[in-house]
């Protein structure tokens, strides 16, 4: 069990949602401006 690869991955993983749930709160934001 490569155990390096599968941390970088998860990190990826997380960066992504990171970046994806912060694009979901500006949208939000964007929203309840309106």
């Amino acid at each position: 069990m490569p155990c390096a690869e599968n941390l970088s991955t998860w990190c990826e993983n997380i960066v992504q949602d990171k970046r994806s749930l912060a694009r979901l709160m500006n949208i939000m934001k964007i929203l309840h401006e309106r």
